[in-house]
């Protein structure tokens, strides 16, 4: 191979190297938009919640999901997931007989792979749920509670008076 036809090749190389790099920030892009699309969506499905069933059918399918989101690299998504979630508490908070998915909930927390921000914000949610338990279904969930709590920060273990 001449001087001269390597040229070529890496010219090719270099074109199909932007070609791809340009169809990686198009797919990213794209990826954020569905994103966001789906987040609008759950918004949409908490917000035309009439019923405190209705309510809590969708936290309870929406909430563990969303939390996900928030290590999303993405400051759009993650601001989109942070107005969802004090949606979600203003249409819940007050709501004491609204039931929140709490076993996926300690799931989610126990997840090594979770980042901080996931967690804290789950064990809220946990923090809330917890009590609005049948105390039978509190007995049966205290031990893995108590297992998950285990090796997190002291804040956590600690319980509000």
């Amino acid at each position: 191979m001449t001087i001269q036809t390597m040229s070529a090749v890496e010219f090719r190389n270099g074109q199909v190297i932007l070609a791809v790099t340009i169809l990686a920030l198009v797919c990213r892009g794209l990826m954020k938009l569905w994103i966001l699309l789906l987040l609008e969506r759950v918004f949409l499905r908490v917000g035309s919640a009439d019923t405190d069933e209705q309510l809590e059918n969708a936290v309870s399918k929406f909430l563990p999901p969303v939390l996900l989101k928030l290590s999303s690299p993405n400051e759009a998504v993650r601001n989109k997931v942070m107005d969802l979630l004090a949606h979600v508490n203003k249409r819940v908070k007050n709501r004491s007989t609204i039931q929140l998915p709490v076993e996926a909930l300690l799931v989610q927390y126990q997840d090594p792979a979770a980042s901080a921000f996931i967690t804290n914000f789950t064990i809220i949610y946990i923090r809330l749920g917890f009590p609005r338990l049948a105390h039978d279904k509190q007995a049966q969930l205290l031990p893995t509670l108590i297992h998950a709590t285990n090796r997190k920060p002291v804040q956590h273990q600690e319980r509000r008076v």
